[in-house]
């Protein structure tokens, strides 16, 4: 539900932002008490009765209901592809990223956005079948630890210009 909520929230371009909004609050909502509740003694018993409530079941029929009737997504975007879509904001992210680990290099930065592009790509990699967004993926994004920050830094040549190819392909996608 983290991962939705990151995606509800930084693709407010394409989707409605009173919607998106209040159901990417309320994932938000559910990883907190997700949280919670694997910190208690009986978290085994208390998650599962937790993830079958009736409201968990209907915030998922209403995100399946909105993405699915088009009345989600916002302005020009509802006669654009939904592919297209993503790709142009997959390709907003990967150009910041970049960005930043060109210009001004902060490491908390760094993570967080890392960390955003690593979701979008686990989402969307295989959804837009770019050969370039593959490789991103497979070789830096699969596995998410401590370490690949310092294989991505040892590695910034490649690194940048993969994602600059990803970009490229991102810019001429079609669907």
């Amino acid at each position: 539900s983290r991962s939705l909520y990151i995606v509800l929230s930084s693709m407010n371009t394409i989707l409605d932002k009173n919607l998106s909004n209040i159901l990417a609050l309320k994932f938000k909502d559910i990883t907190k008490k997700t949280q919670d509740i694997l910190a208690s003694e009986n978290s085994n018993q208390d998650l599962l009765l937790f993830l079958s409530d009736e409201k968990i079941q209907d915030l998922f029929n209403d995100f399946d209901f909105f993405i699915k009737e088009n009345s989600f997504y916002e302005g020009d975007c509802k006669d654009r592809f939904f592919k297209q879509l993503v790709a142009l904001e997959l390709r907003k992210k990967i150009i910041l990223f970049r960005k930043n680990i060109l210009k001004n290099f902060d490491l908390e930065l760094f993570e967080n956005s890392f960390f955003e592009l690593a979701i979008f790509l686990e989402y969307f990699y295989r959804f837009l079948e770019i050969k370039n967004l593959n490789k991103l993926y497979e070789k830096y994004c699969k596995d998410r630890d401590k370490n690949i920050f310092s294989k991505i830094i040892n590695n910034k040549n490649k690194f940048c210009k993969l994602l600059k190819k990803s970009s490229k392909n991102l810019k001429i996608y079609k669907g």
